[in-house]
């Protein structure tokens, strides 16, 4: 395992580092300070984007806004729960913001092919930016908190508000195409929402009444839904229990994957949602992905699986000892994960075994952004870390 460690002053990289001036897609200089290098990441610059100090406060404001990253035009956009959306350039210097006027909490959508940026408010308005400069296109509200990243495709743009209700806008204009929404449940809820999927014209979600859904992407209609609330004890415990399917849906073949937070891990026809297997000792599900033959799984009860897909079986656990997990993100094949009160972690994917981590001192609420061997993660009280995964 390697541990990263920041530097409080100037120093040199260490053999083999990452030299700030070469870090980033297109060789662009730095004024930012290097850092030491060990193991498989190395950090090449560190950059507060916040207005407040978390060190001067009793407390670090939670991030989970992952950064959005376009290497053709050399940006990274990222915004905090100040409500400012930063573009800077893989070197850490920050080229254009806008103020959304809410906080941020779900990563921009990116249409790279126009240059064009979509980024959601906790008030439920969504902005249309040019990704040159974040200037306005125009504003649309979504009815309700987004904190999941909105979804582009082709010209549509498919959003999920924390009151289960989705839309679907005209990206050019921001016109209302079609909107379902879901009426709210009585009782507890974990907060959060699963964001949303796309596959073969159905847009896919879960929802916090335990549903999960496949809708027509053209006019929003409901092809099918599968309830997992009914494989829930209501009553079991004498505690609460609760019905989210929180994870973003996951489709590999013709299989779907959700995650109950109480009736556990899901394998689903995609084309009916009749359930294929269950996992109910899966619980507490807060994001998927797989490697491989592999499917993975973060969860607020066991921490990191790496699950058998053919069987479902568990073949490595790592457990979070510090918070809760961040969703899981691929790459390389490592899997990374940032621990709300604890470090970013690399996982090796195919063992669970650590190779390396980042430590903030605040804790990461939100997964990393990697791309091309290059990774960026904004820590709680917000500071933008830029890292080498090249291995």
């Amino acid at each position: 395992m390697g541990a990263l460690a920041l530097l409080t002053g100037c120093a040199s990289l260490g053999t083999g580092g990452v030299s700030p001036e070469t870090f980033g897609w297109l060789g662009s200089e730095t004024s930012a300070r290097p850092s030491v290098h060990s193991g498989i990441l190395a950090v090449s610059w560190t950059n507060r984007i916040t207005r407040d100090d978390p060190r001067s406060g009793p407390y670090a404001p939670v991030e989970h806004a992952q950064p959005a990253l376009d290497p053709s035009r050399d940006r990274v956009y990222v915004g905090t729960t100040e409500g400012l959306l930063y573009a800077m350039d893989a070197s850490g210097r920050r080229r254009a913001s806008y103020d959304v006027g809410a906080s941020i909490e779900a990563t921009p959508a990116i249409d790279r092919r126009r240059g064009v940026l979509y980024v959601a408010g906790d008030d439920g308005v969504i902005h249309s930016l040019r990704g040159r400069d974040l200037s306005l296109r125009w504003t649309e509200t979504a009815g309700g908190p987004v904190r999941q990243p909105p979804l582009l495709v082709d010209d549509t743009l498919y959003v999920v508000t924390e009151m289960d209700q989705v839309v679907a806008f005209a990206a050019d204009s921001g016109q209302l195409l079609w909107s379902y929404h879901r009426e709210p449940i009585d009782g507890f809820s974990i907060s959060g929402h699963a964001g949303l999927a796309y596959v073969d014209g159905r847009i896919l979600t879960g929802c916090s009444d335990g549903t999960v859904v496949s809708l027509d992407g053209g006019d929003g209609s409901l092809v099918w839904e599968r309830d997992t609330s009914v494989d829930v004890d209501p009553n079991a415990g004498g505690a609460p229990r609760f019905l989210d399917v929180d994870t973003t849906p996951l489709v590999v073949g013709d299989k779907l994957y959700a995650a109950s937070f109480a009736a556990g891990l899901y394998e689903l026809e995609l084309s009916s949602g009749s359930v294929l297997r269950r996992e109910a000792n899966l619980t507490g599900g807060l994001g998927l992905a797989t490697a491989g033959d592999l499917l993975l799984m973060t969860s607020a009860d066991e921490g990191a699986l790496g699950l058998d897909r053919d069987s479902l079986e568990v073949r490595w656990h790592h457990p979070i000892t510090h918070g809760y997990p961040s969703a899981p993100r691929v790459a390389r094949g490592l899997l990374f994960l940032g621990q709300s009160r604890g470090a970013l972690l690399a996982l090796e994917a195919r063992t669970g075994r650590e190779v390396a981590r980042l430590s903030s001192g605040t804790g990461f609420g939100a997964a990393p952004s990697v791309l091309n061997g290059r990774g960026f993660a904004l820590s709680n009280g917000g500071s933008l870390f830029a890292f080498d995964a090249g291995g």
